[in-house]
């Protein structure tokens, strides 16, 4: 929800099906904004439970680098930190689907 929030006119044209804001305008860019910060500490949460709280600040602190501090603007930044970000995904993914598996 970052990047739509930040960016509605790039979504508009590329994706038009998200509800996010100018595409479909089923919520505001005030709104969006607004869920994401509120998905921040819930997603932290969910990382504590499943014991993968490393991973979710990666991922979360990651989130933050790219948008709002605006590291997607250069080639280098944007590409090291989509590489962190997937895999810091990937990771996340598979430790919460194997979770109690070894139990």
């Amino acid at each position: 929800m970052s990047n739509q929030a930040l960016s509605p006119a790039e979504d508009a044209e590329n994706k038009p099906f998200r509800p996010i804001p100018i595409p479909a305008g089923l919520i505001t860019v005030e709104e969006t904004k607004t869920i994401r910060w509120v998905f921040l500490p819930i997603c932290l949460a969910v990382s504590v439970y499943y014991d993968v709280l490393p991973t979710g600040l990666v991922f979360a602190l990651g989130t933050i680098a790219y948008n709002e501090m605006k590291l997607d603007s250069h080639w280098f930044s944007k590409n090291i930190l989509n590489a962190l970000l997937y895999g810091a995904f990937d990771a996340g993914a598979i430790a919460i689907a194997s979770h109690g598996l070894g139990k």
